[in-house]
């Protein structure tokens, strides 16, 4: 069993349940603290029991390995593939048939290249071959496999023969699905192309047709939320129903059925089959609501989402360290926990005062959050945040009536998507504008575990100190009519004083909290040796000098995007300072060309290439030239003698061009540290002298 996995679990369980025991009333010695420690058991042994699952799923994919088998099992969702060319079915309750009979297997993806047809619910036999998903080999790296589990995927099939086993289907299911289909069907038809992604990812949750300049646009900018099915979807297509059948005179029970029906359906249907927290936190919650209205009770917004965690992480316990489900239940916590102290400490009164408030609350509360996952911050995030969210239901019923009217006529449905798509050009205008402000991303780094603890202590230190302040100084902290202290009988004007004083100590506060999620300079020297297959990536740090040697493979496409990129931010590397090539084979400069030729936001001052001559190396320096132009990056050719010494006098790290053969011997490569590159077979450091005279040869 993984035992810091499940310490960390244990710990975010107990001090979630103590934290929100306290802060919604202080309750003794009341039945929740005496079952405190049974749910951090539960909690534990659930996990247990999970792995113990995953460690099952991994010796029957490794047993099958190589061979050809026959997966079967029920189709619990369809999806289009993004190339066009074939389908992605989610089998549930597999069977794998092999040479050792039938074993049964957890949930897989199954790739299918012909366009066959098939309908949810039904049974199907595949005949291919069956792997997991990736671990991550690079710090920084995309855990495929832990985000497909968390998702309730056990691998993925490559399917060559599908027999269908039965005609049968579920009428239900396989009718959402085709909804879905009809639905992207019609945004094709009524929108621009520009815009289409983004209406189907908006509304039906289908992200295939997305594309990656919109995403990462969205993503930098602070507003890629808008792009997930949350809350606001839910609550529209949910309570819109209920309370339109309410005016309408339909009773609380009827209009309670009909609207859960309808948040329940609509879950579904964008959900594809799968699992999705935010979407799954915001039907149960809104259904809880229903729930309340019908018994006549007091909806509670930290329980319903309490219970929606619960029957989650009843589900997939690894959904807890997942950022999707961390950030989209942080928002709801932060929103019932910290915002009643913040805004009595604040004095908020009016709407505008309240919405960026809660903006700037929920936004500092996931800055670690953010960081670890992603590895950069996105500075005006919350600012923009401000005008596109109040947008964003337009967004949404203009695309809704587009469809539905689309289905009438395309004329009346163009028309309608029309107020939608000056939404989203004006989306695109702003993210374009604030992308061009000085800092607009802020590259982090991934925190450790000791700066994410210093951050939540002084969290809650604010958080105390401000609730405290504000039952002193009442339950508004403001005076209308007095002011506060000296400025009593300004009346309004003292109002908004203290308002804007309180402001600009959030500020501060903010700011002295997002010190503690910075990264330092390295002390010494840190080389990493990245795991790329077949090729060679190496980056060497030294303070805040960063070199990195070649970066290239033949057996991994985009490893620039995959590897090169996620590892710098996550060590907090905005700036590489020399990127080293030892010749221009594919397998040392993919990675590199992909850096330079994307706008990933790391910046490289200087490329180095060896000397001109080298047998089939002309073409890829041209390349490799062209792209260095396209990015601003420096091209210097080393030849032998020349050397590049960088670092400070105690952490100097020195690169020469070699002789004939390729060795040197600087006179101080890694001094008073132990050899970096004893274990590698890497050209590039042949004759580097290390510490104790050590030479790699």
């Amino acid at each position: 069993m993984a035992l810091l996995p499940v310490a960390w679990m244990a710990g975010i369980l107990a001090a979630a349940a103590a934290g929100g025991c306290y802060l919604r009333k202080r309750i003794g010695r009341s039945l929740v603290w005496r079952l405190l420690p049974v749910f951090v058991l539960w909690g534990m042994v659930w996990y247990e029991r999970d792995m113990r699952q995953v460690s099952v799923y991994e010796a029957a994919a490794e047993a099958y390995a190589g061979r050809n088998v026959e997966a079967e099992g029920d189709v619990a969702g369809i999806q289009d593939r993004k190339s066009g060319d074939g389908l992605t079915l989610r089998l549930a309750d597999t069977v794998i048939l092999g040479e050792s009979g039938r074993r049964r297997y957890g949930d897989i993806l199954v790739y299918i290249d012909e366009g066959e047809e098939f309908h949810v619910g039904e049974r199907v036999r595949v005949q291919g071959r069956l792997e997991r998903f990736d671990r991550p080999g690079n710090p920084g790296e995309f855990d495929r496999n832990g985000y497909y589990h968390s998702m309730g995927i056990e691998g993925c099939f490559f399917g060559e023969r599908t027999e269908h086993l039965n005609e049968g289907c579920s009428p239900f299911l396989d009718g959402l699905y085709r909804l879905r289909r009809m639905g992207c069907g019609m945004v094709d038809r009524i929108c621009t192309e520009e815009d289409r992604g983004v209406f189907k990812a908006m509304i039906l949750g289908e992200k295939t047709e997305l594309s990656e300049d919109i995403k990462n646009l969205y993503r930098d900018s602070g507003i890629a939320h808008v792009l997930a099915i949350s809350g606001l979807h839910i609550s529209l297509i949910g309570m819109g129903c209920y309370t339109l059948l309410r005016r309408a005179g339909m009773g609380i029970k009827g209009a309670g059925a009909v609207g859960g029906a309808a948040v329940i359906s609509y879950g579904i249907l964008v959900s594809g089959g799968g699992i999705a927290a935010s979407v799954s936190r915001a039907v149960c919650m809104v259904f809880m609501k229903m729930m309340a209205d019908w018994k006549g009770r007091t909806y509670d917004m930290r329980t319903a989402a309490a219970v929606a965690a619960m029957l989650l992480l009843l589900q997939s316990p690894q959904l807890l360290f997942q950022a999707g489900f961390q950030l989209s239940f942080g928002a709801v916590a932060v929103l019932g926990t910290a915002m009643p102290a913040a805004e009595a400490w604040m004095g908020t009164e009016r709407g505008w005062q309240k919405t960026l408030l809660a903006g700037a609350v929920i936004q500092l509360a996931g800055c670690p959050v953010t960081a670890y996952h992603y590895f950069e911050y996105p500075v005006y995030g919350i600012l923009l945040n401000l005008a596109v969210i109040p947008l964003m239901p337009l967004v949404l019923i203009s695309g809704i009536l587009g469809i539905m009217l689309g289905g009438v006529d395309v004329r009346a449905g163009t028309a309608a998507v029309g107020a939608g798509h000056y939404v989203l050009g004006f989306y695109r205008w702003i993210c374009g504008k604030v992308q061009g402000l000085y800092g607009a991303v802020r590259v982090t780094g991934r925190p450790a575990g000791w700066q994410i603890g210093a951050y939540a202590v002084m969290w809650c230190v604010c958080l105390s100190l401000a609730a405290l302040w504000a039952k002193k100084s009442g339950a508004a902290g403001i005076s209308k009519v007095t002011g506060e202290g000296k400025g009593a009988g300004r009346g309004e004007a003292g109002t908004k004083g203290v308002w804007s004083r309180r402001a600009f100590g959030m500020f501060f506060a903010a700011v002295s909290l997002a010190v503690l999620l910075l990264r330092f300079p390295v002390k010494g020297m840190e080389v990493t040796f990245l795991d790329v297959g077949q090729g060679d990536g190496i980056c060497i740090r030294t303070g805040d000098s960063v070199i990195l040697v070649d970066g290239g493979s033949t057996d991994r496409k985009e490893l620039g995007a995959q590897v090169l990129e996620p590892f710098l931010k996550s060590r907090g590397i905005s700036r590489v300072d020399w990127a080293i090539v030892s010749h221009g084979d594919q397998d040392h400069i993919s990675g590199l060309m992909g850096l330079m030729e994307e706008d990933c936001g790391i910046e490289i001052r200087s490329v180095v290439l060896p000397q001109r001559g080298q047998k089939g190396g002309d073409e890829a320096y041209q390349k490799l030239e062209q792209a260095a132009a396209g990015h601003g990056t420096k091209v210097e050719w080393m030849k032998r003698g020349d050397m590049i010494l960088e670092g400070g006098a105690g952490d100097r790290v020195s690169v020469c061009g070699g002789g004939r053969d390729g060795r040197c011997r600087p006179k101080r490569a890694f001094p008073d540290a132990p050899c970096p590159v004893r274990a590698g077979r890497n050209s590039a450091y042949r004759g580097y002298e290390c510490a104790g005279g050590e030479t790699v040869a």
